[in-house]
């Protein structure tokens, strides 16, 4: 699904593409993309305004922490502006042309009304539910019962 897609879907849940704050964030991402079948996950996470100025979709903020695959990003071909997470090169971030159709991660943030500090991770055929303790995290996938405890 193109990037634009990818977001479009994810709105509709109330969500966005994920925001990676910080590299524990990334970490626990990588951990887990790693035991599904797909090859490369789109992140919001685009440069399409001002080649170069990456900046997240849901705040329009640039970026503090990245984990890019050594020589990226690139803009190969002068049309990539969206970034993935890509399997082949251990699931560091590359940039692609934003209509190749891969997977995508939805983030549906905390619900500061509530006081909640939840997360919900959502990939294109999984949901995950992420909670945040400062070091420890719990995921659940919708489709399994249990959840998996992750502490950093």
């Amino acid at each position: 699904m193109s990037f634009d897609r990818a977001r479009a879907n994810c709105q509709k849940l109330q969500a966005d593409l994920v925001h990676i704050d910080n590299a524990d964030e990334n970490t626990f991402l990588t951990n887990h993309l790693s035991t599904l079948k797909g090859i490369s996950f789109w992140i919001g996470l685009t440069d399409a305004d001002r080649e170069g100025d990456f900046k997240w979709v849901d705040d329009n903020s640039r970026i503090s922490f990245s984990d890019w695959s050594p020589s990226q990003p690139d803009n190969g071909g002068n049309k990539e502006d969206c970034t993935h997470i890509y399997a082949k090169w251990d699931y560091k971030w590359n940039d692609l042309n934003c209509l190749t159709p891969v997977k995508y991660i939805c983030e549906e943030k905390k619900d500061e009304k509530k006081k909640q500090n939840i997360n919900r991770i959502k990939t294109s055929k999984n949901f995950l539910k992420l909670i945040k303790e400062s070091f420890k995290y719990v995921l659940c996938f919708s489709l399994k019962p249990n959840c998996v405890n992750y502490t950093n």
